[in-house]
């Protein structure tokens, strides 16, 4: 039993660790890339809230629809089979990627390294104007919806304790 215990853990850090490493890098750099091509097209910048609900979306979709791909592929082929089948599909995935990413031009880093460093911070300084369309919920939102949550909670302690 601890052997499994202590595999569960450290698979589910090693997994929420690899899902940091992969959202801090790209976030921001997807940012600069979208917007490039908006710029490029004529198209008015894109939102933040937006990459970052898409990208989230993208990571949650994955979470939830690997396993039930991998149990059907396990019940169908087998544990081994379809560990090869799906590294190898990754494989191929990742291989065009970079082909289909290297052909338009944007696998060149040099260029993108300057511009992150050029960029704001995906959180912004302790001291900017914090607007509600920028990085998810800002904290005039956080308080309302603190007051709210709140506010049903002891609407519910005060019918409990009218019950009681």
């Amino acid at each position: 039993f601890m052997a499994t215990w202590a595999w569960q853990v450290i698979a589910l850090f090693c997994l929420g660790l690899t899902t940091a490493f992969a959202m801090v890098p790209v976030v921001p750099l997807m940012i600069n890339l979208l917007n490039e091509k908006a710029q490029t097209t004529g198209r008015p910048s894109v939102d933040e809230d937006q990459v970052l609900s898409f990208t989230w979306m993208a990571f949650t979709l994955g979470e939830l629809g690997g396993p039930l791909v991998g149990s059907y592929l396990a019940e169908v082929c087998g544990f081994a089979r379809s560990a090869y089948l799906v590294g190898s599909f990754i494989l191929v995935t990742v291989a065009i990627t970079c082909v289909l990413l290297g052909c338009s031009g944007q696998c060149s880093c040099c260029g993108r390294r300057e511009a992150a460093l050029l960029d704001q911070p995906l959180l912004g300084e302790p001291d900017d104007d914090i607007t509600p369309r920028r990085h998810g919920t800002d904290m005039p939102s956080a308080l309302a919806i603190t007051r709210a949550v709140s506010g049903s909670f002891s609407r519910v302690r005060t019918a409990s304790r009218e019950l009681a």
